[in-house]
């Protein structure tokens, strides 16, 4: 998961990836999930990622975050690390949160970068039927 920017404790659900069978994680949001909905409706704790956030830190299993696998510096913001000229140098990832969203640029880094059609994508493809 993603560190939720400028609090170590929260995690943002932005970007997820598991290592193994998370299905208890749904089972517990679908055991009272309009008590779920309600209590992480209103700001700064809000949606999915401040329900995921309590439950793996309230059962002991606080994520490897990206930034602890990769490094600090590897996940940015396009809006506060001021990414409109490019993304720093060590970055793996630039975060869109909010406005604009990548597909709302029609020149420029962004825009190149998201019509561009990633390695995994590619790799992905490949053996697929009627994929060539």
């Amino acid at each position: 998961m993603v560190h939720e920017r400028g609090k170590t404790d929260y995690f943002n659900s932005s970007a997820m990836a598991w290592n193994g069978d998370m299905g208890w994680a749904f089972e517990a949001f679908r055991a009272d999930a309009p008590r779920h909905m309600e209590r992480f409706r209103r700001h700064p704790r809000i949606g999915d990622q401040a329900f995921i956030s309590d439950l793996l830190v309230g059962e002991g299993r606080a994520p490897r975050t990206f930034r602890r696998v990769l490094r600090y510096d590897a996940i940015v913001s396009y809006k506060r690390d001021r990414c409109a000229k490019g993304p720093p140098p060590r970055a793996c990832v630039v975060n869109f949160h909010g406005w604009p969203k990548p597909c709302d640029f029609t020149t420029g880094w962004v825009a190149d970068a998201w019509k561009q059609e990633s390695p995994v994508e590619r790799s992905s493809h490949q053996g697929l039927p009627g994929v060539g």
